[in-house]
């Protein structure tokens, strides 16, 4: 029997080119050992569950310093690591990571592990089974696949005003779920911890609204447009199509879990901000722009890693009659692509498209009566 397609397949290694969110999660090392502190007598078996956890790399950085708190607390206790994803993950690559060499199961004092594949928005644990919940760069990702007449954009923040306030409220209620559904799930006194890309008002942009950006989406907006052009792709797919993403700012985060909170969720916020970084320091590729072509194919491999899945659903199955037909127009997108970001990144100072990161971090514990 052939193996079943996964939502993954013709990914560019995501552990490899995700540095990004590597990079946040390790920012985030004190803070996981913190709240490791704070939550590790809650339940029998201390549990922290990673919802979003990929291939595996992000997910064992994030629950590792968790898991090597909890295993020196007096009495020396069982623990146990839970990770969520979608069916379409690669949960082979996740297995070789856990039981590898460099895992968590080769330790002493092994944790108890669990997989789910299952949708994260939705409620996946027992009420109070879970020490300590996290999701890095994963809940900007919508709960749904968006469809929103958008000509001249793949992007939420370029939305027209009304496309732009409807997908805003999608968001905000799907944050207030994930919340909520996470809330149930934690022991009194559990933390659910979320980083994940934000959002600042900003008079200036069409929606007041300046995201964190990327130089990833315009240029796969202008490629996808000259492939339109080129009678490749189908124009109302790309003009009627929209990234599933939505990067909350701090005011959306506190709508959204006032929202939750009306709902019979009871829990404090603890922490939320946004912090900011321009230039080469928002860039986790920033010192490769000397060498443009090693820069252009490290970006073009970054894309490949976190849209792919999406860009084929949306834009190269649905322009092509044969699965053969649409990784050749992948191939083409992504080859376009990158000859895109080397041609600007040849323009040094003078490039069209800068990073800008702005990183939305919310720490919230439950409350007696959740």
């Amino acid at each position: 029997m052939a193996e079943p397609a996964r939502a993954t397949h013709g990914m560019i290694d995501y552990d490899l080119n995700s540095v990004d969110q590597i990079k946040n999660i390790e920012e985030h090392e004190t803070l996981l050992r913190e709240y490791a502190g704070k939550t590790q007598s809650l339940n029998e078996v201390p549990a922290i569950a990673d919802f979003g956890c990929g291939p595996g790399l992000g997910s064992l950085r994030t629950v590792r310093p968790v898991l090597d708190v909890w295993r020196k607390a007096p009495p020396a206790q069982r623990v146990s690591a839970c990770f969520v994803d979608l069916p379409g993950n690669d949960w082979s690559a996740l297995r070789s990571r856990l039981f590898g060499q460099d895992g968590i199961v080769s330790k002493p004092n092994p944790p108890q592990i669990q997989l789910v594949a299952r949708d994260f928005y939705k409620e996946i644990f027992p009420k109070n089974a879970l020490s300590l919940s996290t999701a890095f760069y994963a809940t900007h990702w919508l709960s749904r696949p968006q469809t929103t007449f958008s000509p001249g954009t793949l992007w939420f923040h370029e939305l027209p005003a009304l496309a732009y306030a409807d997908l805003r409220q999608k968001a905000l209620n799907d944050f207030a779920h994930f919340v909520k559904n996470r809330m149930h799930e934690l022991a009194t006194g559990g933390r659910l911890i979320v980083s994940t890309m934000g959002s600042v008002a900003d008079r200036n942009t069409r929606n007041g609204v300046a995201p964190s950006r990327s130089i990833l989406m315009p240029f796969a907006t202008e490629t996808a447009y000259a492939m339109v052009k080129d009678g490749l792709l189908e124009q109302s797919l790309v003009d009627n199509f929209v990234v599933a993403v939505w990067f909350l700012t701090a005011d959306d985060a506190r709508s959204a879990i006032h929202q939750a909170m009306s709902q019979g969720t009871a829990c404090d916020i603890e922490h939320l901000d946004i912090k900011f970084s321009d230039g080469q320091d928002a860039d986790p590729l920033g010192g490769l722009l000397m060498t443009p072509h090693l820069y252009a194919r490290k970006k073009t491999k970054a894309a490949r890693a976190v849209l792919h899945s999406t860009l084929k659903a949306h834009l190269f199955t649905p322009s092509s009659d044969t699965p053969l037909e649409a990784a050749q127009l992948a191939e083409i997108f992504y080859e376009r692509m990158e000859r895109a970001i080397w041609a600007d990144a040849c323009r040094g100072p003078n490039r069209r498209h800068l990073e800008k990161k702005t990183i939305l971090t919310v720490v919230l514990k439950k409350t007696e009566h959740s």
